[in-house]
């Protein structure tokens, strides 16, 4: 208990910091961050007072704009691949794991195939899409790909 306290009021700080540098103007995020901040915070929170944070896996936010890697995926199928898709694993996932001990993704899979399809299909689905955002960039953005490849 006393890790996820500390987590929880490490996050609480960092997210009073910030709130204080969006007032004075010092960093401007945009929606989806300001999102993100509202949930750690509360979720810092949560931690302080001991209580369980309400999902233990969050759909992050695309490290880019949705139209951002256009003309190869459109804004319309990179909104529904992450807005709707993504986030079906994510709460999948998270009513699988209501009321079990909540491990990171990457530990979730090592037990995925014998806990069964719930853990395997929508943790493993949840997983597989943080990575696979990532890997993606917008144009001269990313690296290339190396000459074995």
């Amino acid at each position: 208990m006393a890790p996820r306290r500390f987590r929880g009021a490490a996050t609480l700080v960092v997210g009073c910091l910030l709130v204080c540098c969006l007032e004075r103007g010092f960093v401007s995020p945009t929606n989806a961050t300001r999102r993100s901040l509202a949930a750690g915070f509360a979720s810092g929170l949560a931690g302080v007072l001991g209580l369980e944070s309400a999902q233990a896996y969050d759909l992050p936010d695309l490290p880019y704009a949705y139209d951002a890697l256009e003309p190869s995926i459109d804004k319309a199928t990179m909104e529904f691949h992450h807005d709707k898709h993504h986030l079906t694993y994510v709460t999948n996932i998270n009513k699988a794991m209501e009321g079990k001990t909540q491990p990171p993704l990457v530990e979730l899979q090592k037990t995925a195939i014998k806990d069964g399809a719930a853990f395997r299909n929508s943790g493993g689905g949840a997983y597989n899409h943080n990575f696979f955002w990532l890997e993606m960039a917008p144009t001269g953005k990313g690296g290339k790909p190396s000459e074995k490849l």
